[in-house]
């Protein structure tokens, strides 16, 4: 890290954002990491904001960013939504697998008093449906996957 931000270099050609992340997990998540594992959640320091800084310079940079290409057929796009019991979270990226697939835009939506009380299944549907509301003018006409980690919505389809 940088005194002007964060400067990262790919050690090889077959990097991926979240990669990158797990890189740079000592130098600038560490302070984040001990400080949500602590069970008393201790007063925000600078270095706390510091390391927040660096990795949402990092994640919303043009290194890891990028754009939807309508015409590349080897790329798909990505719907990931994932919940927890205050807040829901999505990422919409592109590449040839989820996995590999550098990320487009996120979004992340506190839960209101009423939806901290639905149901897991109800709150992984929430974040789907806000998730394609924000984003259906770049959904709109293309194929695209949605991938979620709870396994009863496989089977709302059937």
């Amino acid at each position: 890290m940088e005194s002007t931000g964060v400067h990262w270099s790919p050690v090889d050609s077959t990097w991926t954002p979240w990669g990158m992340v797990k890189y740079w997990h000592t130098s600038i998540l560490m302070p984040l990491t001990i400080l949500e594992s602590e069970k008393k959640f201790s007063e925000w320091q600078t270095f706390h904001q510091t390391a927040f800084n660096a990795i949402k310079c990092l994640v919303t940079s043009t290194e890891c960013l990028t754009t939807f290409d309508y015409d590349d057929s080897e790329k798909k796009i990505f719907l990931t939504t994932d919940t927890s019991n205050r807040h829901i979270g999505a990422v919409l990226s592109f590449g040839k697998t989820w996995e590999s697939a550098c990320p487009v835009a996120y979004d992340s939506y506190q839960l209101n008093a009423a939806e901290k009380n639905y149901s897991t299944h109800e709150l992984e549907l929430l974040a789907i449906i806000k998730a394609l509301k924000k984003w259906c003018i770049s959904l709109l006409g293309t194929h695209f996957e949605i991938y979620t980690d709870h396994q009863t919505l496989e089977f709302f389809q059937s």
